[in-house]
């Protein structure tokens, strides 16, 4: 609120699967599967937390009229899925590329742009290539598969952003 005559700030999580974050930087890491697993979650309970509270920021000043009796603003917080922009995940590159679109057809309307075109917005994007279950092996995977058991009905965060779009329904 304190800025809002400013600026307009809104935020964008890109999701990414759990098991492919914690097969991005496993040569960092080395053994420490549960510790980085351990915090990972922790930060995406906070994150869930945040997104909560600003959701619930949003319902009591638009049905209290917001602070100073602004007008009815935007919604503060959503979700990308990574998997959902992969072209690994669909068929052709054609639905890859449809699906990228309709990506950034929602994000032109919830960030309030006037065109969502934007014919080199995926050139520079890079898939991952490392298969998570070769790199974090059959013991680890054991531990993260039972790690994302206790993410189930807590992330993504729906409830605080959303589940709009067939994009948004991000797998864990």
């Amino acid at each position: 609120e304190l800025y809002s005559q400013h600026a307009n700030v809104q935020f964008i999580l890109l999701n990414r699967p759990f098991l492919e974050t914690m097969s991005s930087h496993a040569n960092d890491w080395g053994e420490e599967v549960v510790g980085r697993s351990n915090m990972i979650r922790g930060f995406m309970l906070i994150l869930k937390r945040f997104l909560e509270y600003l959701r619930q920021e949003e319902e009591h000043n638009n049905s209290s009229g917001g602070m100073r009796g602004s007008r009815k603003k935007k919604t503060m917080a959503t979700i990308v899925c990574a998997d959902k922009i992969m072209s690994k995940n669909y068929e052709s590159m054609y639905e890859a590329t449809m699906a990228r679109q309709h990506i950034l057809d929602y994000l032109a309307e919830f960030l309030g742009w006037p065109s969502s075109r934007c014919p080199e917005c995926y050139n520079t994007w890079k898939e991952s290539k490392k298969d998570p279950v070769k790199v974090l092996g059959e013991k680890n995977l054991g531990l993260m598969l039972n790690d994302m058991k206790e993410l189930e009905g807590m992330w993504p965060p729906l409830e605080a952003i959303g589940s709009g779009l067939p994009e948004q329904q991000c797998s864990l």
